[in-house]
């Protein structure tokens, strides 16, 4: 089977009685990870897929049959018929080494995993601001004179569970680790002379610890990137820029390996080397 495929810009029509295919139809395809093609070349399994080109410009794939033909305007028409690598005149396939975000991504860190992918178990103190929590926070010089180093423990100082009510998500990014890494901050949008910056990990799915523990990885990881969508690694050109209102939740944990290098996505740079990690749970605004 052939897909053809429908740049969704505003609202276009489907192969299927001139039904329109809405943004939220649209949306419901980029969440399902099954959905999507690496190579225009691929067969065509589902009803609906869809491809990310090069530029990052996301394309809904339709199956065609021919007893099942489209009904679309010119300006609708499918790219040109594909060259002998199979793929469309004028569309190069997608980096090899860009990676998305998986749900189930196993964690592949060998560094302080226990803490890096467990729960504090105390009971969660509520911060308005990330300006609040940071005034709570033992210092730098503090937590560096602990030594933590390879420790498969959390630290008195570590062992709390926080919560920040309101705080904007800048930048999500996968990391080596397959963790997702998030810098966010107390303003709309990041200054670097006025905002304060603080890292959150949402975790892979470690090999050992508890069914529940688990499952609340997956599930936070499941709202992330049914949110986000392809969330790829930081680089040149692959990293995602968001700018949304959070409520987020989770442990706290003290990254002694950014202690002298502070996290950083493009322009946005955190200021310590505390985090929430692991992520326990998180909410999108749409103000």
């Amino acid at each position: 089977m052939k897909y053809i495929s429908i740049i969704l810009l505003i609202c276009l029509y489907s192969c299927h009685n001139s039904q329109k295919i809405s943004r939220s139809v649209f949306k419901k395809v980029l969440n399902d990870s099954s959905a999507r093609i690496h190579s225009l070349s691929e067969p065509a399994d589902k009803e609906k897929a869809y491809f990310i080109t090069p530029s990052g410009k996301k394309v809904l794939l339709v199956k065609y049959t021919p007893e099942n033909p489209v009904s679309i305007s010119p300006e609708q028409l499918p790219p040109p018929p594909p060259d002998d690598s199979g793929v469309p005149q004028g569309i190069a396939p997608p980096p090899p080494e860009i990676t998305v975000a998986g749900v189930n991504d196993p964690f592949k860190g060998k560094i302080r995993v226990a803490p890096k992918t467990t729960f504090s178990t105390k009971r969660a103190e509520k911060f308005r601001t990330i300006k609040e929590l940071y005034n709570e926070l033992p210092s730098k010089e503090t937590m560096n004179n602990l030594a933590i180093g390879r420790r498969e423990e959390r630290v008195p100082e570590e062992d709390r569970n926080i919560i920040i009510e309101k705080a904007y998500l800048y930048t999500i990014t996968l990391e080596d680790d397959n963790d997702l890494h998030l810098l966010i901050g107390n303003t709309p949008v990041y200054d670097k002379d006025v905002t304060r910056v603080f890292n959150a990990e949402i975790a892979a799915i470690p090999p050992d610890g508890t069914t529940e523990e688990k499952e609340m990885i997956r599930e936070v990881r499941r709202i992330v990137i049914g949110e986000m969508v392809d969330i790829p690694l930081c680089g040149r050109n692959n990293y995602l820029q968001a700018y949304r209102r959070i409520t987020i939740k989770g442990s706290l944990f003290f990254d002694s390996h950014h202690a002298k290098k502070p996290a950083k996505c493009r322009e946005v740079e955190g200021e310590s080397a505390w985090e929430i990690h692991p992520v326990k749970s998180i909410r999108f605004f749409d103000e």
